[in-house]
């Protein structure tokens, strides 16, 4: 099943994190149907983070699948000292990282264009984006794709990979550099190469 790219809400408001922590809660209690209610909640979530990290539709839905039993298996493991949703962050962003680890260096960077769009320049540059952004080292990738496409704040993302604020600061300025650098010479016409 492909899943839309959705945005994740940049607070999670008191509300839904009582409801997270009340569904973790259930579960653990040995209701089922709260883990498959937290599933359909951040399933859409998890699989576009993936897709952001892996560039392939077919990986990201494997990965994805991969964290959300992970999840699953670790759920009496979890502490509730974070939200339900920072937590599951991390597992994917570990699952992403594992599996390119296992993967070839090369993906696949095809996607599909619409050809004669009049928005075609503004779609090319996306895509240019898109490509560069995997190019980026993957924890680079990790806290661009954390903080830009699921806006989460400094203290968020050091929860997510387990590093210092200030450690996601340093990284988010060193991919930011190593970005502006690819993009100029994509720009110039010289591409990565």
């Amino acid at each position: 099943m492909r899943v839309g790219i959705m945005e994740t809400p940049a607070v999670l408001d008191a509300t839904t994190v009582d409801r997270d922590q009340l569904l973790v809660r259930n579960f653990l209690a040995g209701d089922q149907t709260a883990f498959d209610e937290l599933v359909a909640k951040y399933q859409p979530y998890i699989y576009n983070i993936c897709l952001q990290m892996l560039d392939n539709p077919a990986d990201a839905e494997d990965v994805t699948q991969n964290a959300l039993v992970a999840a699953y298996r670790a759920l009496p493991r979890f502490r509730m000292e974070s939200r339900f949703s920072t937590w599951m962050y991390r597992i994917a962003i570990n699952q992403c990282l594992s599996y390119r680890r296992r993967q070839r260096p090369e993906m696949s960077l095809e996607r599909d264009i619409p050809e004669g769009s009049a928005r075609f320049e503004e779609v090319d540059k996306r895509e240019t984006v898109r490509k560069l952004i995997q190019t980026l080292a993957p924890h680079f990738r990790a806290v661009i794709v954390l903080r830009y496409y699921r806006q989460l704040s400094y203290e968020e993302i050091a929860e997510v990979l387990g590093w210092t604020p200030d450690k996601v600061k340093c990284y988010l300025h060193r991919a930011r550099n190593v970005f502006k650098k690819a993009y100029r010479r994509e720009l110039e016409g010289g591409g990565s190469q």
